[in-house]
């Protein structure tokens, strides 16, 4: 999570599918997949400060490339 908040606001567009994956987790608990709890809620909520702290995000990091192309 950490890297993708390094995008800044750059990282917006992946907002839905962060989103997303809250659900999946969730639903994996529900279904027995994953023990609830505080193990849940740790994830759930590294996801759900992710989110936050893009969508606060003011700064839009250049791009960078990674070929000379």
């Amino acid at each position: 999570m950490d890297e993708l908040v390094s995008y800044g606001s750059a990282a917006r567009v992946a907002i839905p599918g962060l989103k997303e994956l809250i659900v999946q987790f969730n639903q994996e608990v529900e279904r027995r997949e994953f023990p609830g709890g505080k193990l849940n809620a740790k994830r759930v909520g590294d996801v759900e400060a992710a989110i936050k702290a893009i969508e606060a995000a003011t700064d839009h990091p250049k791009l960078r490339r990674i070929s000379r192309k």
